[in-house]
């Protein structure tokens, strides 16, 4: 940040198959996981190998494909977080409102079971156990916020915050006390 040098470039080797990067999470021990929207896969940057002379691969650490994630629309992970002692992901699907929990060391993914309700988050904020999601593709822009259960399997949705300004709201960042929103304008150009 002192020097504004690059220290790292990571690309998707291409194979001729779509890909879209679409959003990325910082793991407590450094590793960076990044989601391809396109692609049924999760990448990682190991923490320790953060530094490169060249471009180098990012290296898929998860497949989604055989589980319950299944990629069948144009824009599928999305946001995602990483749990505080580095065990879990949490992997937004905005199209389908669904969130899936994906074990960053076993590769397990699983849906999070929110009963009755649904989140189509984009962008996300994970704060304990407390989930914040970012919406825009439903029908009133927001941010839903989760409770989630000990292991992350599981939530429920506590509260809706809409705002007449949001135009597309895509993420968000904490900023002592409060929530910084992207309101991204994707229909202005």
């Amino acid at each position: 940040l002192r020097t504004g040098d690059v220290t790292g470039s990571w690309e998707v080797e291409q194979d001729g198959s779509p890909t879209f990067v679409n959003d990325l999470a910082v793991g407590p021990h450094g590793d960076v996981y990044v989601t391809d929207s396109m692609r049924p896969v999760l990448y990682r940057i190991d923490g320790r190998e953060r530094r490169t002379t060249g471009t180098e691969p990012l290296t898929p650490v998860v497949s989604f494909e055989g589980t319950a994630f299944t990629y069948d629309q144009e824009i599928n992970a999305n946001g995602i977080v990483v749990s505080r002692d580095g065990r879990y992901a949490i992997v937004a699907k905005p199209p389908t409102s669904e969130l899936f929990r994906v074990g960053l060391t076993d590769g397990s993914v699983e849906r999070v079971d929110l009963g009755d309700d649904a989140v189509a988050g984009d962008g996300l904020l994970l704060d304990g156990r407390r989930l914040y999601a970012v919406e825009w593709t439903t029908g009133a822009p927001g941010i839903a916020t989760v409770r989630l259960d000990r292991d992350l399997g599981s939530g429920t949705v506590v509260s809706r915050t809409l705002d007449a300004s949001f135009d597309d709201p895509t993420t968000a960042a904490r900023a002592g006390h409060s929530l910084l929103v992207v309101n991204s304008q994707f229909a202005t150009r």
